[in-house]
């Protein structure tokens, strides 16, 4: 799946950040909670707004960035 089809830009979400699409969820914020050790349950009883495919694109897009 395209990680384009699962974030998105705008400048009147989040001050233009980049979020989970159809969300104010900022990328940066579950990036970090992956980070810190969150597991992906974890991160998805958190946040119930995002789907397990988009956490799924955000560490797949994380991993092949670097």
């Amino acid at each position: 799946m395209n990680w384009k089809e699962r974030v998105s830009s705008n400048p009147t979400i989040c001050q233009g950040a980049v979020v989970i699409k159809g969300t104010s969820i900022m990328v940066s914020v579950i990036l970090d909670c992956l980070s810190s050790g969150m597991s992906v349950d974890e991160i998805l009883k958190e946040y119930p707004s995002i789907k397990k495919e988009d956490l799924q694109v955000l560490i797949n897009y994380s991993v092949s960035s670097n």
